[in-house]
């Protein structure tokens, strides 16, 4: 990704710190004209594929505010309102909030309007993102009255950010808050539900003149349903104040909601020193039930350092500011991040990178190694778009000899193996002749670790996500693994790839065992074994490699695809049918017909598979199924199951379905997700009940596509029900999905 031409956009942004990276892998890039959203992808050499795919949004039509009014007071004119509608800022939520299971934009105009999108159900990669709320009236009529002098409209948003996700429990959802900030000082407070319904919650008095930055730290657990997070704003006048929002959270249907929401100021600095402030980021280890957390803020040309630790159910501070002189810049820092507890890597406006020690109690430590392999990447990333800015250029037009540039945002990947640069490059001459370059804004990306010879953090990272039983529960799976293809796949090499494939294969090929947890909750059995979590690893992967054309590597990704497969079906069946089997003698024997139909499309199924073990399961369900119902002449069945080791026997599964249309009975096409009756009707199958859809009230991956049918609660018969409520993700990729 890093070799590839940067990608041009028109138009200058409206501020510092105007690209950011979501939990997805997604990129936006909020320039004054328009919002950008950029998803990189894996094309290789041979594919015919651009390395990534480029979609937007528009904005609504603005209301008709009514007849004109002449305005004789000077201080009212609003010059925003003169121009065309741009854009202040884009911030990306939590991924997984959206009905569309991806993230949400949140968008604030130079008109203050707040504007929350998400991307398409029907087609998330390609289709231009949809409007879900419109939250500027409701902004309006939760402004509070202040006591002292403020602009006109001081209800108006200047800058809008979501919280980092809430996760009381890893199955359920998790809600987050989104801060809006105005012209009086104030940082509004707003809560997420489901059903996107966004509420106002509290107000935070901390300011008396334009707050334009915010960030949220992670969320602390205080006890069971409460939880405190710290909120870091900035005002124009160069006050900077740190407050804690607490949110208590009530379970409702399995699903938590934020109840009660409750702010205090902890923090006011420099409220007597005057400075803008352009940039914050804040580390902590909340999250890990850590008790630090780390404050980094740009004041002027000064970088500004601040360490806390929890203690006594309270955030302290731990010492005194420490401060670090931009001594080559004059306008500050463009972007950076934390990109571990005590590292800090920043980037100023006129386009130097340098990274900072901060683990020492007194002083700053730049590093002056990394410094050096920083810049060198940005230099060569500088002199390569410039090069091929040059060969566009006409033979007639005389190019500048050499340009310097501009970086306008930076932001590292969720992984910190990549950083997205945006930059503009003016030259360095008095008159030029062609198209002026300096409405052009480019986004490049930089590699932050040396290829093919880190690989083994890589492979620790494996050990931790799949021992992990909440991976695909909490975890942006999509975008870890996006990142780490971008960076093992190479089209010369295949060797870093394949060693990562080696570490999830030897989880794969372990067997494993039904634990206690596993044998009692049939979704953790389902999702949060190490092997499948490993196989769906596997599956990610290859559907990400959709656009790859693996010339050197495309032995040994089919080999590991295809046992990923056999292992997540024969682990989805096994754990199906164990739960079928613990079902007491009285229960089962009235089964309804749906369950009986379920149970014996999923032994069909299981029947045929190399797994031993399964084939004895399915052999125990068709005799408890015979027993009990005689009717159901199961002998066929029976007698494949005690001797399918006989390679003479064929299995030739019986039609138990019919056609919704004709009556017909429908047979599975070559033991893939369609079926068909003998009148040529077509029908799409449920993958987890074998059944087709017989019902729009359905489900579809996000990822890979599959359809289920959807529970209709206590009206579903109960063995279906319990399927269809324990798979709450994909059983085949462990994506989450969407109700169609």
């Amino acid at each position: 990704m890093e070799n590839q031409p940067g990608i041009t956009f028109k138009g200058r942004p409206y501020f510092a710190d105007c690209v950011k990276w979501n939990e997805d892998s997604q990129l936006t890039i909020c320039l004054s004209n328009h919002v950008h959203i950029v998803t990189p992808i894996l094309s290789g050499m041979a594919s015919k594929k651009e390395g990534y795919i480029h979609v937007g949004f528009s904005l609504p039509p603005l209301e008709n505010t009514g007849d004109q009014v002449l305005i004789e007071d000077p201080d009212k004119i609003q010059t925003s309102f003169f121009n065309n509608e741009g854009f202040r800022c884009a911030n990306w939520s939590p991924t997984g909030l959206s009905a569309s299971k991806s993230c949400f934009l949140v968008v604030v105009t130079t008109k203050h309007r707040v504007l929350i999108y998400q991307s398409s159900p029907k087609d998330p990669s390609n289709s231009d993102w949809q409007l879900v709320r419109d939250l500027t009236h409701e902004i309006e009529a939760h402004q509070v009255d202040v006591d002292y002098p403020t602009k006109i409209n001081p209800h108006h948003t200047l800058y809008a950010i979501w919280s980092k996700a809430l996760v009381p429990d890893p199955l359920a959802f998790k809600p987050s808050l989104l801060a809006t900030t105005n012209k009086a000082g104030h940082v509004n407070i707003w809560t997420s539900a489901m059903d996107n319904a966004f509420k106002y919650a509290d107000t935070i008095t901390a300011h008396r003149s334009f707050v334009n930055l915010v960030e949220w730290s992670g969320w602390k657990n205080i006890d069971n349903c409460k939880y405190v997070a710290y909120v870091v704003s900035s005002s124009v006048d160069g006050t900077v104040v740190l407050s804690s929002v607490q949110v208590t959270l009530e379970l409702k249907d399995s699903n938590p909601t934020i109840e009660n929401v409750q702010t205090d100021i902890l923090y006011t600095w420099f409220d007597n020193e005057p400075g803008h402030v352009n940039f914050i980021k804040i580390s902590d280890e909340f999250n890990a039930d850590g008790s630090s957390m780390k404050l980094a803020l740009c004041k002027g040309v000064t970088l500004r350092f601040l360490d806390f630790s929890w203690t006594s159910n309270q955030l302290n501070v731990e010492r005194d500011w420490r401060e670090l002189e931009l001594v080559h810049s004059t306008l500050g820092l463009a972007g950076g991040s934390w990109i571990s507890p005590h590292v800090f890597q920043a980037f100023t406006a006129e386009g130097e990178g340098m990274q900072i020690d901060c683990s020492s109690a007194d002083s700053l430590e730049v590093d002056i190694k990394a410094n050096a392999l920083i810049n060198t990447k940005l230099v060569q990333k500088y002199k390569q778009h410039w090069v091929e800015e040059q060969m566009k250029m006409e033979d007639h037009i005389i190019g500048a000899s050499d340009a310097t540039p501009s970086l306008e945002g930076v932001c590292d990947a969720p992984g910190h193996i990549f950083t997205a640069i945006v930059f503009r490059m003016r030259p360095d001459v008095d008159i030029r002749y062609g198209p002026e370059s300096g409405e052009d804004t480019t986004l490049a990306f930089i590699l932050q670790k040396e290829r093919n010879l880190d690989i083994e953090p890589l492979c620790q990272d494996v050990d931790r996500y799949v021992n992990d039983p909440n991976f695909f529960f909490v975890q942006p799976v999509k975008g870890l693994i996006r990142e780490l293809l971008q960076y093992l796949v190479d089209d010369d090499t295949s060797k870093p790839l394949c060693i990562w494939l080696e570490k999830l294969s030897e989880y794969i090929q372990r067997s494993s065992e039904h634990s206690k947890e596993s044998c009692q909750n049939l979704t953790r059995a389902i999702y949060s074994q190490p092997h499948v979590i490993a196989s769906r690893i596997v599956i990610n992967a290859d559907i990400e490699l959709a656009n790859y054309s693996p010339q050197v590597f495309e032995d040994e990704l089919k080999a590991v695809v295809g046992k990923s497969k056999d292992v997540i079906q024969n682990n989805y069946f096994s754990n199906i049918l164990d739960f079928a089997l613990k079902i007491p003698d009285e229960e089962f024997a009235n089964l309804k017909d749906q369950d009986i139909l379920v149970l014996l499309l999923l032994s069909d199924t299981a029947v045929v598979s190399k797994d031993r073990s399964l084939v004895k399961r399915t052999l125990e369900i068709y005799t408890r199924l015979q027993d009990k119902f005689p009717k159901l002449d199961l002998y066929n069945e029976i007698a494949f199951a005690s001797s399918s080791e006989d390679q003479n026997m064929v299995f030739e599964p019986k039609a138990r379905e019919k056609c919704l249309v004709c009556d017909e009975h429908v047979q599975t096409i070559n033991n893939s997700t369609l079926a068909q009756c003998s009148a040529g009707h077509f029908w799409e199958l449920c993958s987890m009940t074998k059944r087709i859809l017989h019902s729009p009230n359905s489900r579809k991956c996000v990822t890979c596509g599959l359809k289920s049918l959807r529970s209709n609660g206590e009206e579903e018969a109960f063995l279906t029900r319990v399927i269809l409520d324990s798979c709450l993700h994909c059983i085949y990729c462990g994506s989450g999905l969407l109700i169609t």
